[in-house]
C-alpha cells in the first residue's frame, strides 16, 4: 500500500494556516481574559513550536518559491507567513 502524500505548496499552506489558528487562538485568549492554569500550559508548550515551524515555512517558501517560480499557492503561503510574522512580532511585550 503506497501512501500518498501532499504537494509541498499544500503543506507549506497547511502549517501557514496552523500559525495562523494558533496566534488568533492566542489573541482571543488575552482578549476575552481567558487565563486559567490549563491554557497557560498549552500556550507555554505549544509557542516554541509554533514559532520553529513559522521559521521553516519561511525558509521552505523562499526555497520553493526560487525553485519553482511562485506556484499561486506557494505566493498566498508566503503572505500569510510575512503577516503572521509582522503581527506576532508587534505583540511581543
Amino acid at each position: 500500500m503506497k501512501i500518498k502524500s501532499l504537494p509541498v505548496d499544500k503543506q507549506l499552506l497547511i502549517g501557514s494556516l496552523l500559525c495562523a489558528v494558533y496566534f488568533a487562538t492566542l489573541h482571543s485568549i488575552y482578549y476575552f481574559k481567558l487565563d486559567t492554569i490549563l491554557v497557560g500550559v498549552i500556550k507555554e508548550m505549544l509557542t516554541i513550536p509554533i514559532l520553529l515551524l513559522m521559521c521553516a515555512i519561511v525558509i521552505g517558501g523562499i526555497y520553493f518559491l526560487y525553485k519553482k517560480n511562485g506556484t499561486p499557492l506557494l505566493i498566498i503561503t508566503a503572505m500569510l507567513i510575512v503577516m503572521l510574522t509582522a503581527i506576532s512580532l508587534t505583540y511581543i511585550k
